[in-house]
């Protein structure tokens, strides 16, 4: 053959090799690319669910605490008919 074609093919030859090598490495920092992005969304629903079981006794007392205030103010809608009667009573003193 041609040393001139000799030389082209294998100038060729190392072209593509260096291609194939680059793209062995690009293929690779995708898979870790994807393996980071999978890690990283694991990580943020553990701490997630971490957080809320951590919250969970102190939002627990929160409810029962807004629960209690809903029935003191049920019972106190209940008894506004008495005050009304005090309110005329505090009237008349005030006019006194």
């Amino acid at each position: 053959m041609d040393p001139n074609i000799d030389a082209r093919l294998k100038a060729i030859e190392e072209a593509l090799q260096k291609n194939h090598d680059l793209l062995i490495r690009i293929r690779r920092v995708q898979r870790n690319a994807q393996l980071f992005r999978l890690f990283y969304w694991v990580l943020i629903l553990l701490a997630t669910f971490g957080a809320f079981y951590y919250i969970q006794p102190y939002l627990n007392q929160l409810i029962d605490t807004y629960t209690g205030i809903q029935n003191a103010q049920q019972q106190l809608q209940y008894s506004l008919p008495e005050m009304d009667s005090l309110n005329g009573i505090l009237n008349q003193l005030k006019g006194m």
